[in-house]
């Protein structure tokens, strides 16, 4: 990082702020890695400079090129504070940190605090997963981060609620939905022509694919979906988890693909066994009548493949963990281990043109306010307000 003097609290105000971003970052692949990168580059064409550090999982090596300042060795305690004395050289106005236990070293994560304490800079983090019930390491770094943040951020009501009953003392909590890309509304039939594809109704899940996503849900409901339409395809888009990958291989991908023999609708089931860029992420799920997001876990506070697919206009069924609750009509949902409401629900959808019309519309228009420049704009307020302060917090007042 260059060493270059902090601004004074007027240009602050006046001008763009000077932002240590702290997360996971491409060419890892994750969720929070193209997360973060989005968010760095809504940042920059917001007028602010950022620089980015990025976490490096233990045996890993990647290439970030000049997208990334400095890295972190997740195994190394004395890398996280390294890091986080390397900001503060640099002097950055605020430190923001994406936020997951399972990224940062130590136990659930703990030495993110070390990176924070040698930072010496007001802190925003975002928290990507919010308990209601932390175990007790989990519970010590939230404590934690609470003495060191000025704000906490998360990206559904329920996630601030959840923070502001367990702490009703504890930092501004501030709610900035989940980022999106800017697309065109384009008709599923439109964009299945532009790809290629046969023409044929069209369900779709796209993500890292891993255990308890529910994927098994919507593959039992496809044979009684076939019934009433013949042509369907489930199209399951993303490669396997790294971490499964390196554990056992493709055992839970081929394991799906016997579901759907024992079933007999193995030639509805369509996988795109790749990783896919958000350019034709974007293109896949508008090629698509309908999107299923079938998570197991009520307890989901985020998804960023529910956000994505909303942002492009796509009729959307779920089962109703929390996100999905907050951001889509009771109609869409359906409980949970439950193919055959899923399959009625999907069915009915499916073989109503002028429905699925008119909620891709509703759905698009919804979500024009979570494109990524107006994300920025909203993160913005909150890293303002914390960048103003005077005075770094006494950073271990609640440990």
């Amino acid at each position: 990082m260059q060493n270059d003097s902090r601004p004074d609290a007027a240009s602050v105000r006046r001008g763009g702020l000077r932002i240590a971003l702290v997360g996971n970052h491409p060419p890892r692949r994750c969720g929070i890695a193209t997360f973060t990168r989005d968010v760095a580059a809504a940042l920059r064409g917001a007028g602010h400079r950022v620089h980015v550090t990025a976490m490096v999982e233990p045996g890993a090596t990647h290439r970030f090129g000049g997208a990334v300042d400095r890295t972190v060795d997740q195994g190394d305690r004395a890398s996280h504070a390294g890091a986080g004395a390397a900001m503060a050289a640099w002097g950055p106005d605020v430190v923001l940190v994406e936020h997951e236990f399972g990224i940062y070293g130590g136990p659930a994560g703990a030495w993110l605090l070390d990176l924070l304490d040698a930072a010496r800079t007001p802190a925003v983090v975002r928290l990507h997963t919010v308990l209601d019930a932390p175990d007790p390491a989990q519970a010590r770094v939230m404590t934690g981060l609470a003495a060191r943040a000025g704000a906490f951020v998360v990206m559904a009501r329920h996630g601030r609620d959840i923070l502001c009953n367990a702490r009703p003392d504890g930092p501004e909590v501030h709610v900035v939905p989940h980022g999106v890309p800017d697309r065109p509304l384009v008709p599923a039939r439109d964009m299945r022509a532009r790809l290629g594809w046969l023409e044929r109704p069209t369900i779709m899940t796209f993500g890292l694919l891993s255990p308890g996503k529910g994927i098994e849900m919507v593959i039992d409901a496809l044979p009684a979906i076939r019934d009433r339409v013949p042509a369907v395809r489930y199209v399951l888009v993303g490669a396997t988890h790294p971490a499964l990958v390196a554990t056992e291989g493709e055992r839970y991908r081929d394991a799906l693909r016997a579901r759907a023999r024992a079933g007999g609708v193995q030639d509805a089931l369509e996988m795109v066994d790749r990783y896919v860029a958000d350019d034709e992420l974007c293109d896949l799920l508008q090629a698509a009548d309908l999107y299923v997001t079938p998570y197991a876990n009520p307890a989901q506070i985020t998804s960023g493949t529910l956000a994505y697919a909303l942002a492009c206009g796509v009729p959307t069924l779920s089962t109703p963990y929390w996100h999905a609750r907050e951001v889509l009509a009771p109609e869409c949902l359906v409980p949970f281990g439950a193919p055959d409401v899923l399959a009625n629900a999907a069915a009915s959808l499916l073989g109503d043109d002028r429905r699925r019309q008119a909620l891709s519309e509703r759905l698009w228009h919804a979500h024009r306010g979570a494109t990524w420049p107006r994300h920025a704009r909203a993160l913005e307020r909150t890293l303002r307000r914390v960048a103003r302060r005077d005075a770094v917090p006494d950073l271990h007042a609640a440990e």
